[in-house]
């Protein structure tokens, strides 16, 4: 019987020895397993940082060329490595901006004929009566040498007028009349040296009055250059 329990006694010691190896082996094994899965993150961690280490550095690098790139076409080229070339290329530029404001000069101006124009809105069919113009009421354009005089029936109109100032006959002024887009009357010099001037008892009443009534020319003018 001594013997039996000696034996199981010791069945049972050397059960639990095992048991708290076995349990050690366990944490030992665990700690391995939890240190090799920490070290194989930082190394994939590492791993995986190279390449986007390598994308960081080639966007820095293409980031600062086109920076400098930028910076290089507002200051006129002269940053950094560009500035061989950027100093050759500006002379040019500055030479061109230079030469108009050396040779610019002021346009010159483009002979003109003499032209009036009224005051009062008018259509052709416009009596005149309804201006205020009665029959024999004058109205007379001189070019400086002839006059055209034109008096008024009583019963004529705008367009009556208009074809006498334009008739082309000997000793009438050498003028043209017309009513513009507003229906005011104008008249024309034919030539560019010669003055116009408008009278008569009633020109105020179709526009011609005080301080309209002398008309000159446009003279040319040469332009002159800068030299």
């Amino acid at each position: 019987m001594s013997v039996g329990s000696v034996s199981f006694w010791q069945q049972d010691q050397n059960y639990w020895n095992q048991s708290a190896s076995d349990s050690q082996s366990a944490a030992q094994t665990d700690s391995v397993i939890s240190t090799m899965f920490g070290a194989s993150t930082t190394l994939s961690s590492g791993l995986a940082s190279l390449p986007n280490q390598t994308a960081l550095n080639r966007v820095n690098t293409q980031l600062t060329a086109a920076v400098q790139s930028a910076l290089a076409s507002i200051n006129g080229g002269s940053s950094g490595t560009g500035s061989t070339t950027s100093s050759s290329s500006s002379s040019p530029s500055t030479s061109s901006s230079s030469s108009p404001s050396s040779t610019s000069s002021p346009a010159a101006t483009v002979a003109a004929p003499a032209v009036g124009t009224g005051t009062v809105p008018l259509t052709a069919s416009t009596s005149l009566f309804t201006l205020g113009i009665i029959a024999k009421g004058t109205f007379t354009v001189g070019d400086g040498t002839n006059t055209t005089t034109y008096k008024s029936t009583g019963s004529d109109t705008v367009g009556d007028l208009l074809n006498a100032i334009n008739k082309n006959v000997y000793g009438n002024a050498q003028v043209a009349a017309w009513l513009d887009s507003t229906g005011k009357l104008v008249i024309s010099g034919e030539n560019d040296t010669t003055m116009i001037t408008v009278g008569g008892t009633n020109a105020a009443n179709v526009g011609f009055g005080a301080g309209n009534t002398f008309f000159q020319p446009t003279a040319p003018s040469p332009s002159t250059s800068a030299q």
